[in-house]
C-alpha cells in the first residue's frame, strides 16, 4: 500500500509522489506500476523493502536536466488496435501444351494503431510473384519458375 505525499523538486514547485507505506492509517493507495523504459519513469525497483511484493520508489529527476531518471510508472499501458488485411488475387494462363504463365499479386493493410493518423503513410504493401512454367521432355510435370528469380514486394508488405 501507498500513501500520497507532497515533495519540492528543482524541476517543479510541488510534486505529488506515491511512498511506501505499512502504516495502516496513511497507506491508502494500491498501484500498480508498469514499465515504460529506462530513463523514462520516476520510480525505480525499491529491492532494500521487506515486502510480500515488488515495492516502487520514487527518484526524482536529474537536477540540471530534469530528465526522469527512474524505469516505472504508476500507469497501466493500453494497446493501441491493430487492423490486418490481406487481399490477394491470382491467375494462371496455360500458353499451349508445354508452358504457361502465373501469377499472384497481393495488397495488405497492417496499421499499428487505429487511432492515430502518424506514420499511417506505410500501412499499405504490394506484392506480385510472376512465374512461368515448360514441361520438358526430362519430367512428366512442369516446375514453376520465377520470372524474374525474386519476388516483387514494396518495403511496406506485410507478407
Amino acid at each position: 500500500m501507498y500513501k500520497l505525499e507532497e515533495v519540492a523538486i528543482p524541476c517543479k514547485k510541488a510534486f505529488t509522489i506515491l511512498v511506501y507505506s505499512t502504516n495502516p492509517d496513511s497507506a491508502q493507495y494500491t498501484a500498480r506500476f508498469s514499465f515504460v523504459g529506462a530513463g523514462l519513469g520516476n520510480y525505480i525497483l525499491d529491492n532494500t523493502q521487506i515486502a510480500n511484493e515488488r515495492v516502487y520508489r520514487f527518484i526524482s529527476p536529474d537536477p540540471i536536466t530534469c530528465q526522469p531518471r527512474g524505469d516505472y510508472e504508476p500507469v497501466i499501458q493500453l494497446l493501441a488496435p491493430r487492423q490486418q488485411r490481406l487481399i490477394t488475387l491470382g491467375g494462371e494462363y496455360q500458353i499451349g501444351k508445354n508452358a504457361g504463365l502465373q501469377t499472384e499479386i497481393a495488397i495488405s493493410n497492417n496499421d499499428q494503431n487505429r487511432f492515430s493518423n502518424l506514420d499511417s503513410g506505410d500501412d499499405t504493401g504490394i506484392a506480385a510473384i510472376p512465374a512461368s512454367k515448360k514441361v520438358s521432355n526430362w519430367t512428366a510435370f512442369g516446375a514453376w519458375i520465377p520470372i524474374l528469380g525474386t519476388n516483387l514486394c514494396n518495403k511496406n508488405s506485410s507478407l
